[in-house]
């Protein structure tokens, strides 16, 4: 049973000293830095959430998604054939991300992210996880020209992003999270394994597919049927998605990710109540796999003072469930 850090970070702190980034973004923006000096700000404030993941107990850590503006474009600049449009609602947030548009036959030229995962991984002192956008997602939350994106052209999504996985091969990786919000009951199933059918192919990283916002507790078990190392269930988002924890068709050896604490509200949650949720909850799964205990999303939805908190109750909800049954229940 692991704590784990499920993706995205607060990038920006609430006191001045942990407001270097915004300072040297509207620098960046005057011309009044390069864009070297930016990165290395950027590579600054990596290593604190980094040391702030590890200090708070997790065992798998991200790099925080500290150089992303949003879920998609940072990776959707990268690629050939497509070009960032106008700001967009995220699903159900108070937040936008910038449209891809998809206008010319979409191909991976070069690594997008390699060199931040290099220096991620040299940085921190415990496993990582590296977050990519999903394909389904990525093709239902951009266009292609004036319309919505095209079987072809999704395909040429997750075979563009199949390349930037390749590029991983040599990057050590506990786990690579592939971000799936748009999943649902209303994904077409035979479609989804195409998707990562070309996400997949020759790929060897440990890859676990996470929706989240959504009610999937009748679509879970559509994931079982891709070649992934586990899978994510956001238990806050909707209260119904607990009942998918039936065990019914989950895969032996299965990662299982569960968003435990709520990662858009900022909220205390009991780590004792948490716990034995928890406990209950496992006594479902027939996976014998690992189970990862995470927050529903990422956190950057919230300050970061109370994603620090958020952190910390996750490694404290990881060792009351480690511990005895009674323990857990007098807590």
């Amino acid at each position: 049973m692991l704590a784990v850090s499920f993706g995205s970070y607060p990038r920006i702190g609430d006191t001045p000293g942990e407001q270097t980034l915004r300072r040297a973004l509207h620098a960046f923006d005057r011309d009044e830095i390069a864009a070297e000096e930016l990165e290395a700000v950027h590579r600054d404030v990596v290593k604190t959430v980094l040391r702030e993941q590890a200090e708070a107990g997790l065992d798998v850590v991200t790099d925080g998604q500290v150089t992303w503006n949003d879920p998609l474009s940072h990776v959707a600049r990268g690629l050939d054939g497509v070009e960032i449009n106008g700001l967009l609602r995220w699903f159900d947030n108070n937040f936008y991300y910038r449209q891809p548009v998809l206008t010319g036959p979409v191909r991976w030229a070069k690594p997008i992210l390699l060199e931040e995962l290099e220096f991620a991984s040299a940085a921190a002192d415990r496993p990582l996880k590296a977050v990519l956008p999903g394909p389904l997602t990525f093709a239902a939350m951009s266009r292609e020209g004036a319309g919505p994106v095209s079987r072809a052209g999704a395909l040429a999504v997750a075979e563009a992003l199949n390349r930037e996985l390749g590029s991983w091969a040599e990057v050590e990786l506990a786990y690579v999270q592939v971000e799936e919000p748009s999943f649902g009951s209303d994904t077409d199933r035979g479609f989804l394994r195409e998707l990562y059918a070309a996400l997949l192919r020759d790929v060897t990283l440990p890859v676990i597919v996470a929706p989240c916002f959504r009610d999937v507790s009748r679509a879970w078990p559509a994931l079982f049927d891709l070649p992934v190392a586990g899978f994510h269930l956001d238990l806050r988002s909707h209260a119904a998605n607990a009942s998918a924890l039936d065990g019914r068709g989950l895969p032996e050896d299965a990662a299982v990710s569960l968003g435990v604490l709520d990662a858009r509200n900022t909220r205390r949650e009991s780590p004792a109540e948490v716990a034995r949720e928890v406990e209950r909850l496992r006594t479902g799964l027939a996976s014998k796999g690992p189970l990862l205990l995470t927050t529903s999303c990422g956190l950057e939805f919230l300050p970061r003072s109370a994603a620090r908190q958020k952190l910390r109750i996750l490694a404290e909800i990881r060792d009351l469930v480690a511990g005895t049954p009674a323990a857990v229940g007098a807590r």
